[in-house]
């Protein structure tokens, strides 16, 4: 809840299979989006800036850039790749620090993601 609304944090993790110079498979990537529950604006200056993923094999720890990609107004989403080659078919936890510019942190755990496989 930020502000009395409801803001849903999505993980989605993939490696891909088809870069034809690693046949085995990319790196991880993440990708986080923020989303209004009620589809309205989100709250002013609401980002995610950091992520670790936890697997049986270990943690990654990571910085994540904005995603520019044309979203609506009451969406955003966040975008790393370079992560370690686990998986995929696997399930890890996701802990998102999401952070507004008032210095105000969150901490939100999004537990059982799929590491997708993409070709």
């Amino acid at each position: 809840m930020v502000d009395g609304r409801e803001i849903l944090v999505q993980s989605f993790l993939w490696r891909n299979f088809s870069v034809l110079n690693d046949p085995d498979g990319g790196p991880l990537d993440l990708m986080v989006r923020l989303e209004t529950a009620d589809t309205l604006q989100l709250p002013s200056g609401l980002g995610v800036s950091h992520a670790w993923v936890v697997s049986e094999y270990g943690a990654w720890e990571t910085n994540l850039g904005k995603d520019h990609a044309g979203l609506p107004d009451y969406m955003a989403s966040y975008y790393v790749s370079g992560g370690p080659k686990w998986g995929p078919d696997i399930f890890v936890d996701v802990t998102v620090q999401v952070d507004r510019e008032d210095d105000t942190t969150w901490f939100v755990l999004v537990p059982h993601c799929l590491i997708s496989k993409q070709w």
